[in-house]
């Protein structure tokens, strides 16, 4: 039998972690291991419990989600954080994806969303809600990729590093790295891999 999947619940709001905490728990596969009230605790908390999965709320006092996020990542690379807001606004969306969240799931998402979000997440697969889906593609055709972009894109896309792309086109490796971090935000793409998936099933790569 394999080993439940361990959660940390971060949300300033006590009634949204019980809820939460009794949906999730009413599965066998998963197990509550911590919950936080804000951003700072969640960093503790996770320091302490080293979970699987966390979902935490976008907005907290003291730190938000993403914020908090950012801090696991820079002892915990490798950390899955779902994000579980209200907040579905386009600029909220851009900063999860610069921050790296595995996920952004909206709080009125049904059980079977929620569950089917954090076993995905557990897998290493992305996971976008139907709805945040819809908001994105809607901004990606509004937002293209620039001609700059696509060429830092292919450069990815040959199996080059930031290094070498930045020397064939003849700018800095940080203005490399500044491409890259939109790049990901108008893909909603978690990494390079998946950045040049994206890009060929839209055509925007010759090959």
């Amino acid at each position: 039998m394999n080993d439940p999947i361990r959660l940390v619940i971060a949300d300033d709001h006590p009634v949204i972690r019980a809820g939460l905490r009794a949906l999730l728990s009413s599965h066998a596969e998963f197990v509550v291991a911590g919950e936080a009230s804000n951003g700072l605790q969640a960093v503790e908390v996770w320091q302490q419990a080293k979970p699987d999965v966390g979902l935490f709320d976008l907005r907290m006092p003291g730190l938000d989600g993403l914020e908090a996020l950012k801090q696991i990542r820079t002892q915990h690379p490798q950390a899955a954080i779902v994000i579980l807001t209200t907040m579905t606004s386009e600029a909220d969306m851009d900063r999860a994806v610069a921050a790296g969240a595995n996920a952004y799931l909206p709080k009125q998402s049904s059980t079977a969303e929620i569950v089917g979000c954090i076993r995905a997440v557990r897998r290493g697969a992305p996971y976008v809600h139907p709805g945040v889906q819809k908001r994105l593609v809607e901004r990606g055709v509004e937002e293209p990729l620039t001609a700059r972009e696509c060429e830092v894109l292919s450069g990815i896309a040959r199996g080059l590093s930031n290094r070498h792309v930045a020397g064939e086109l003849n700018i800095a490796e940080g203005t490399v790295k500044t491409h890259l971090k939109r790049i990901f935000g108008k893909l909603y793409a978690r990494n390079r891999t998946e950045a040049v998936v994206i890009a060929r099933r839209k055509g925007l790569l010759a090959h």
